[in-house]
């Protein structure tokens, strides 16, 4: 997988480097979104320290008890991308191609119905979004957890800042355009969300209406992600490439891939590694 440097880009190291120095940074960035639509970027701001926290406390909402974390369950319906989700909530789309090859026709709507995420996710998203409310944990439950959430989001949301300068640079964008592509990645409309994946055995799911499916590939319906991941995490992207890349994160590195949004705002010039 390509790797970037936007310490060019970076607001504490700007004045350090030169209009050629975001340029190269820029059109390698570009580049990278081009050939492989995923890349590890380094110098975004979010140091080594910062990420080890951020982990720290994905581990800490993880090893509450169901009843604690159901204190911020998210709510239903189709605006339900905030708070808690907890194990099987969430069901594999239909349309797996490997499914689709090996099961009749007649098994494939009602085995596909029935396989869900086996995972966990807690998300927010801008304290000013008025559609979609923040679900949060008491503090009695977990001390200093909003407010470490609302930081961290503000904190994010300068990094996508900084991808969206590097994307408009790379790309030589007139100011109307530079506009248009951070307007992308407004902060009303970003998500931060952590993901727990756990262990699948042969057992997962019986008793249940459902199947557990491990790591299911993901549609990339936005701009683009970022993704932090622990040491037992991989990401697997398939680029048209008729393989799997797996993303092998350097230490301190986060993994932009792109979303369908940019990809159609870059008239498919960024490709979107997601099916």
């Amino acid at each position: 997988m390509p790797k970037v440097d936007m310490t060019p880009f970076s607001e504490t190291s700007r004045e350090l480097y030169t209009d050629f120095n975001r340029l190269k940074a820029g059109r390698a960035l570009a580049a990278a979104c081009h050939s492989n639509g995923a890349v590890n970027i380094t110098g975004h701001g979010l140091g080594k320290d910062e990420i080890t926290e951020v982990l720290r406390w994905a581990k800490r909402i993880f090893n509450l008890p169901l009843e604690e974390k159901m204190q911020a369950a998210g709510p239903p319906g189709y605006l339900s991308h905030r708070g808690c989700s907890v194990l099987a909530e969430e069901r594999t789309r239909l349309g797996d191609q490997d499914l689709v090859n090996c099961l009749p026709l007649g098994q494939l709507e009602k085995t596909v119905s029935r396989m869900a995420d086996f995972q966990e996710i807690y998300t927010i998203g801008s304290e000013l979004d008025d559609q979609q409310r923040n679900t949060w944990l008491p503090d009695t439950v977990l001390p200093g957890f909003r407010e470490y959430m609302d930081s961290l989001y503000e904190q994010l949301v300068g990094v996508a800042g900084i991808v969206l300068d590097a994307m408009a640079v790379g790309l030589t964008l007139e100011p109307g355009g530079t506009g248009a592509i951070h307007r992308l990645g407004s902060r009303w409309h970003c998500r931060l969300s952590f993901v727990h994946h756990r262990p699948v055995s042969e057992e997962a799911g019986d008793g249940h209406d459902w199947h557990a499916t491990p790591l299911p590939e993901r549609e990339g319906l936005g701009t683009f992600t970022l993704l932090l991941q622990d040491e037992l995490a991989e990401e697997a992207h398939n680029p048209d490439l008729g393989q799997v890349v797996h993303a092998d994160t350097d230490e301190g590195a986060l993994v932009l891939s792109v979303g369908h949004v940019l990809q159609r705002f870059t008239n498919d010039y960024f490709i979107s590694p997601r099916p």
